[in-house]
């Protein structure tokens, strides 16, 4: 378990006490990649698009290149070997990876998809960007659309912007981030609960992350969907034989299917409630009602000798990394 350093702001009403400069978190290497895995799919499908190793590879990627080191997570030194392109999508999939950290574990967000991959969703645009609610550094880049729209368990819909760096604290970035959230006033004709702007600064001296909610705007995006939809189609995949019949693992009292995935000790499962529930249709409200069985862990289990990071999705990956040198 490794500290992470969280700057957070602008949050306001139920969230104004999430605010606060230097705030420390414990996060294990096995939660960041665990939502390294998750974070962002139209569905587990999309996940699995180029095969079953497709979740090793981003296991993977996230093990190669963040270190545990004196009780703080590090970007490893080996990243700075790599070609430009490759440390452009490491720090790409680090900083979606630590958006779906903190959403969890500040906001209760469970489902945390691309907004583009919604099923039938819809943008009513105008000609031109809204201005920022909040202007903190300076921005030259057009704001479009922002990345990700999440759903809380109590039916409450977020929607963020994601940015990563392991070159510095990029302040362009970060305004650009803040610029694209504000283009979003409402979502099926309500105001998203939050509007978050998020900036992980990832180096070989600690992991800083800048979390930004900008007040809420008069005018701007109405993005309409049906919210069934998105949550339905994350659990897609796992409704076929490879996962009803793969292998179970009981985990703090709770049964989960699951497959070997990356080095040999570490497995990636979903918790068996979940296959029962979705041999039925349901609809969202029976999805948040279940959900609400379905909670987040970060820590040792079986005695202290499993490491395991329990989703609030229902999803977990555990095992052990003692074999192994990062």
């Amino acid at each position: 378990m490794g500290k992470v350093t969280a700057d957070i702001s602008n949050f306001s009403s139920q969230y104004s006490n999430l605010n606060g400069l230097g705030q420390k978190f414990d996060i294990s290497i096995y939660k960041l990649a665990h939502s390294a895995m998750t974070v962002g799919q139209g569905g587990y499908r999309s996940v699995f698009r180029l095969g079953f190793f497709r979740l090793a590879q981003l296991l993977c990627t996230i093990l190669a290149n963040v270190n545990d080191t004196n009780d703080n997570l590090r970007i490893n030194r080996r990243y700075y070997d790599l070609e430009k392109s490759e440390k452009d999508s490491v720090s790409y999939l680090l900083g979606m990876a630590f958006t779906k950290v903190f959403a969890e574990k500040l906001l209760k967000i469970k489902w945390l998809r691309h907004l583009k991959n919604v099923p039938n969703v819809s943008i009513q645009r105008g000609l031109n960007p809204n201005p920022p609610k909040i202007t903190l550094y300076n921005n030259t880049k057009r704001a479009r659309t922002p990345d990700l729209v999440g759903f809380d368990d109590i039916q409450g819909v977020h929607i963020f912007e994601s940015k990563g760096s392991c070159s510095g604290f990029n302040t362009t970035f970060l305004q650009h981030a803040i610029d694209q959230v504000s283009q979003v006033s409402e979502i099926n004709s309500i105001a998203p609960k939050t509007r978050v702007a998020f900036f992980s600064n990832c180096n070989t001296s600690g992991i800083n992350v800048h979390i930004v909610d900008p007040t809420r705007l008069e005018n701007g995006y109405n993005i309409e969907f049906d919210k069934s939809n998105p949550i339905r189609g994350y659990y897609d995949l796992f409704l076929n034989d490879f996962w009803r019949n793969a292998p179970t693992r009981k985990i703090l009292g709770q049964l989960y299917r699951v497959r070997q995935i990356g080095v040999p000790d570490l497995f990636f499962g979903i918790n068996e409630k979940i296959l029962e529930y979705l041999k039925t249709d349901i609809d969202y409200n029976t999805i948040v009602e279940w959900s609400l069985e379905m909670e987040d862990y970060d820590g040792m289990i079986d005695d202290n000798s499993i490491y395991a990071s329990i989703s609030n999705d229902g999803t977990a990956l555990f095992g052990s990394l003692d074999n192994y040198s990062t």
